[in-house]
């Protein structure tokens, strides 16, 4: 089978074996990225994902280039920002730069603390309900809800992807021949 997504097949597969008819999976890992309050169950699954599957979200969440993609499959967080830039001012860029910068740290920080299984006391921690605190209006406030909505899209668009992979069926040989005539008879 040729690759087509960003995963490999032995990804794919492993996707299927952890999400495959196992939403709820998906729905805590989504609650944990926007730091919302777990149940006690949710914890839990989240306690049970095993190091591949930590690794599997950290690459679908967090992509990055390392020369193994195939060709058109390359990119990484920093690859979708060349649509900001379009018809501004290179000022104006910046704020764009500053809103990207924040949702890969805070992609980052997140990732991470789903593997340790707790926040990272070392660093500041980035709050993603701080993002729309708009008592004052300036910069901040611009590159918080710059990075705000691309979190949501992105967490959104990657686990979406997850779900839709996990469920795909493969087809069989046979199941090809039978397609190829239903559509031949058409």
């Amino acid at each position: 089978m040729e690759q087509s997504t960003i995963l490999t097949n032995e990804e794919i597969t492993l996707a299927k074996k952890i999400f495959a008819e196992k939403e709820f999976k998906i729905m805590a890992i989504r609650k944990s990225f926007y730091q919302l309050p777990l149940s006690g169950e949710e914890q839990d699954i989240l306690k049970s994902l095993d190091e591949d599957a930590l690794t599997l979200i950290d690459k679908v969440i967090c992509p990055k280039i390392d020369g193994t993609q195939r060709l058109r499959l390359t990119a990484d967080l920093w690859s979708a920002v060349d649509g900001d830039f379009k018809d501004r001012l290179a000022e104006d860029c910046i704020l764009y730069i500053k809103g990207r910068a924040l949702l890969i740290d805070y992609l980052v920080q997140q990732v991470e603390e789903l593997k340790s299984g707790k926040p990272n006391e070392l660093k500041e921690r980035i709050l993603f309900n701080e993002m729309t605190d708009v008592k004052t209006v300036n910069e901040d406030t611009f590159i918080n809800l710059i990075a705000r909505n691309a979190i949501v899209k992105h967490i959104e668009n990657q686990l979406s992807f997850l779900l839709v992979i996990a469920g795909k069926k493969e087809e069989t040989a046979e199941d090809t021949i039978k397609r190829l005539k239903l559509n031949s008879a058409k």
